[in-house]
């Protein structure tokens, strides 16, 4: 556990990062954090947080405060079965991509805003009987600005896939199936369902040939939800 403290001056000519009314100023950015590497036998998180106060000396007006956080935990619950992973950031984000943009952060941006992103995943993954492995995952998250221009999400999501042998030692197979639900605070909500299967011949190691069939349904294109089936095929080549 390590606390820090940063501290960056700037001066620039244009503040409010504005092409019609530039103004210029001194910005001061006092920054204390804290950052957390630790791992265990069975657990790791890698964390680090700063609370950013930023002082303009001609513009008090524009004083504010900023957080920035990237913070990465993984937790071993049941030894080789079952595991969780959290992650979660803050950060500044453009609205526009096309809009103003700013050197730092230390400018005052319209376009700019703090977004938040949390998301938490457990999952267990082993052996099926003795030919097959297989991978069970769920994972739910929440992103969220300080704009009311951005739409705060909350996602949640299900996948599974099982692969495995056959009697033939040159073929193998797999299973996959997921659904997505992403609820939006305004606007159009999304869902989308799917499940498929591929059949993987092997003509080497370094070469795969597979073909593969499914279905898929969701509501992207259209208010109500549309299925249709899917097939595939192709090649996969691991270089040597």
């Amino acid at each position: 556990i390590t606390p820090k403290l940063t501290v960056v001056e700037t001066l620039t000519n244009n503040a409010r990062t504005s092409a019609a009314n530039p103004s210029g100023d001194l910005i001061s950015v006092i920054t204390p954090g804290i950052s957390i590497d630790g791992k265990g036998a069975r657990a790791s998180l890698r964390l680090d947080y700063g609370l950013s106060g930023i002082f303009q000396i001609r513009d008090s007006s524009a004083n504010r405060h900023q957080n920035s956080l990237n913070a990465l935990g993984k937790l071993e619950a049941i030894e080789d079965w079952l595991f969780v992973d959290a992650t979660g950031t803050i950060t500044q984000q453009y609205l526009n991509p096309v809009g103003a943009v700013s050197p730092s952060n230390t400018s005052v941006n319209s376009n700019q805003t703090e977004t938040s992103f949390f998301s938490v995943s457990p999952y267990v993954k082993g052996r099926l009987l003795s030919f097959a492995d297989y991978l069970f995952r769920y994972r739910a998250s929440f992103t969220s600005s300080k704009s009311n221009a951005a739409a705060d999400l909350r996602n949640s999501e299900w996948s599974a896939r099982v692969n495995g042998a056959t009697p033939w030692s040159a073929f193998t197979w797999s299973v996959d199936a997921a659904n997505l639900e992403n609820d939006y605070s305004f606007g159009k909500d999304y869902r989308s369902t799917n499940f498929g299967g591929d059949l993987i011949y092997h003509f080497s190691p370094e070469w795969q040939f597979l073909l593969s069939a499914g279905q898929e349904s969701n509501n992207y294109a259209s208010i109500n939800t549309q299925t249709k089936n899917t097939t595939g095929y192709g090649f996969v080549w691991k270089p040597g």
